[in-house]
């Protein structure tokens, strides 16, 4: 779709990202800064039953590194997020995990409903502040995510987490590197 290919092309490139985590059980308090990067990556060969991912382009491999400085230790410490896997051929964009065996992480439905006319998908991607919402269960917890594009050149991606395990937030700030 439109919307598929104007997320592809949005997303294609090296990130500047910035995250902050505020867990108030479960997790800690700090600042992660780094890259993020999004490559052009094969179809995988195998997938999840059931998927509805597309088999041919309009896949992204997507890889972080940076530091995180967690509250109350003195040196922050190298960090890296796990490696995805974007299906954005897929008729709803699908997020995976990259692992031995590709384990599906959430939806992400883009354009937002109500930005059916590819017109509109391709303002929103550069100009305006539409988002999409999606959820992940993570065991006993539920990780409750949104996709915000705030400009031609940055984006967000904001996750509330409540369970028994885990109580918190974590907000991503991304700004495209040239």
């Amino acid at each position: 779709s439109a919307g598929a290919e104007d997320l592809y092309s949005f997303l294609e490139g090296r990130w500047g990202l910035k995250k902050r985590l505020e867990y108030r059980r479960g997790g800690h308090f700090g600042d992660w800064e780094g890259t993020a990067c999004f490559s052009a990556h094969p179809a995988p060969s195998e997938l999840p039953p059931g998927s509805s991912a597309s088999a041919g382009a309009g896949w992204l491999l997507y890889q972080e590194d940076g530091t995180l400085q967690l509250e109350g230790i003195p040196r922050p410490m190298p960090s890296a997020g796990k490696d995805l896997l974007f299906d954005c051929g897929a008729d709803i964009p699908q997020v995976y995990f990259k692992e031995d065996t590709i384990r599906h992480f959430h939806a992400l439905p883009w354009p937002p409903a109500a930005s059916e006319e590819s017109s509109v998908v391709e303002a929103t991607l550069e100009s305006s502040s539409e988002s999409c919402d999606f959820a992940h269960p993570c065991g006993p917890d539920m990780y409750y995510g949104s996709f915000v594009v705030t400009g031609k050149d940055s984006f967000e991606m904001h996750w509330t987490i409540q369970g028994p395990k885990k109580d918190g937030n974590i907000s991503q700030w991304y700004t495209r590197l040239v």
